[in-house]
């Protein structure tokens, strides 16, 4: 933000509100905000997305520009340079797919991997497609591990545990990452390779990540 001309306190000022990934937290959240002197409002992931492009038609909305999940307000003055500035986010179809694939490489010897992914969120429903299209070809059984805000971890990994996974893969979901040192925890204590999609969860403790640059 400095780069661009941005000065916090002086030219610019962050405000926040969370949802969690619960769809009605969110709504709220993007609600409130919506009723504050905002300019504009980024959010991380598809359902915060949703939930903004619900709450107002007049309001930009720019998205997944933060790696947590939440609505969040900017109040601006004008830039110094006067110009404007717009990031687009690129899909990334294959992404998942690449992850299992190195997965594999790595790890030549797995063949079940369990996969964690919201049925809330779009697109980990794309990805989880996606992998189980990709799996046959990679000689993997993919493991759906299908958890959103009203299923608990606990009972959704120790289902998973009883399928009896030599690996284990996630996507970035919002609603995950607040948990996510108990899940780096759980594939610890029980040795469990995992490949993750953020950089930052193997900064906590995760063995591999590989997420796409954007341009």
């Amino acid at each position: 933000m400095r780069d661009l001309g941005y000065l916090e306190g002086q030219n610019i000022a962050f405000d926040y509100s969370y949802g969690e990934g619960v769809p009605e937290r969110l709504a709220e959240a993007a609600a409130t905000l919506v009723r504050r002197p905002v300019d504009v409002i980024a959010t991380y992931g598809t359902p915060a997305s949703l939930a903004a492009k619900q709450a107002t038609t007049t309001i930009p909305h720019r998205h997944d520009l933060n790696r947590r999940s939440r609505a969040r307000r900017a109040r601006t003055k004008p830039r110094p340079t006067g110009r404007k500035y717009h990031r687009q986010q690129r899909p990334c179809p294959d992404v998942g797919a690449k992850r299992l694939q190195i997965l594999k490489e790595v790890i030549p010897t797995i063949s079940r991997v369990a996969f964690l992914w919201n049925p809330d969120n779009a697109s980990n429903v794309l990805q989880f497609e996606e992998l189980q299209r990709a799996a046959p070809r990679l000689g993997v059984t993919v493991i759906s591990v299908s958890v959103g805000p009203r299923i608990e971890f606990e009972s959704a990994f120790a289902a998973m545990m009883e399928e009896r996974p030599d690996a284990f893969a996630m996507t970035g979901e919002p609603f995950h990452q607040i948990h996510i040192a108990w899940i780096i925890e759980f594939m610890a204590k029980r040795r469990l390779r995992a490949m993750y999609q953020l950089s930052e969860n193997v900064r906590a403790g995760g063995l591999m990540s590989l997420r796409r640059e954007r341009a």
